[in-house]
This record gives C-alpha cells, structure tokens and sequence, in this order.
C-alpha cells in the first residue's frame, strides 16, 4: 500500500530536531485505514491488508495491536486512503 509505504519513507529522512529513530519504537498501539470507497465495495480489510504487513515485516508480529478499518464516501484532499498509526516510543 503506497499510504503505508510514504509513511515509512518519511520516517527514514534525514534526523533534524525530532529523534525519529526507529529503534525507540517499542510497539504499534493502533493502525487505522480509512478508505474512500463506494457503497458496493466490501474488501476494506483485505486493501488494509497491505499496510498491516508492512509494519509487521518491520517492527514484528508481537509488536501489532488494534487495526480498524472503515471504508468512507471521501477523505480529505481527495485522497484515496488515510492512515492513522499510533506508536509507543520509548524514551
């Protein structure tokens, strides 16, 4: 899923003030999909699929909480999906 994989390309840029390293994420609290979809599509969660795997491949299954996926008539912008991650960093 591009979305996931955006989000994971920003986290790699170049450190400026904010400490991004990915070392200090202990876990992913929750992962949120909202997809702009019609009223006759039903797949949401195997889309979703995509961006569940990634962060799984990345931080390991033992480390994936809660995901929600809800399908929605638009998102903001136009935008076709929108993620909403929550890590726990450690200090």
């Amino acid at each position: 899923m591009r979305c996931a994989r955006r989000l994971w390309a920003h986290w790699q840029r170049p450190r400026g003030i904010w400490d991004r390293s990915i070392d200090r994420v202990t876990r992913v609290v929750r992962l949120g999909v909202f997809m702009a979809t019609s009223g006759d599509f039903f797949d949401q969660p195997r889309v979703a699929d995509a961006a569940s795997d990634l962060f799984r491949d990345v931080f390991g299954a033992d480390k994936m909480a809660v995901r929600l996926v809800i399908g929605v008539a638009s998102l903001p912008l136009g935008m076709p999906v929108e993620l909403e991650v929550i890590f726990e960093v450690a200090r």
